[in-house]
């Protein structure tokens, strides 16, 4: 089963056309340029989500014994109280 295993604080959010924003972040982004330019074919924007203060949690968190209901998020969830590495 899948489990939180870092946080972090949300940085700059970028939006530029995805060849524009693929100059920006290509060093950074943590995926090759075709799967980049597969995710946004046929779209004027995109946007990248800087992250800062990345932090590997000590103990990961199985979100489906800690939040009641939980149902995996399209995106993201916050979270208060996570004990960091």
């Amino acid at each position: 089963m899948k489990k939180i295993v870092a946080s972090f604080v949300i940085g700059d959010i970028l939006e530029d056309h995805p060849s524009d924003l693929w100059d920006m972040v290509k060093e950074y982004a943590g995926i090759n340029d075709r799967d980049f330019f597969t995710y946004f074919e046929g779209k004027s924007r995109a946007f990248a989500i800087g992250i800062q203060n990345l932090r590997e949690l000590s103990d990961p968190i199985d979100p489906y014994e800690t939040i009641p209901g939980f149902v995996p998020p399209q995106s993201y969830c916050y979270m208060d109280g996570l004990q960091v590495a």
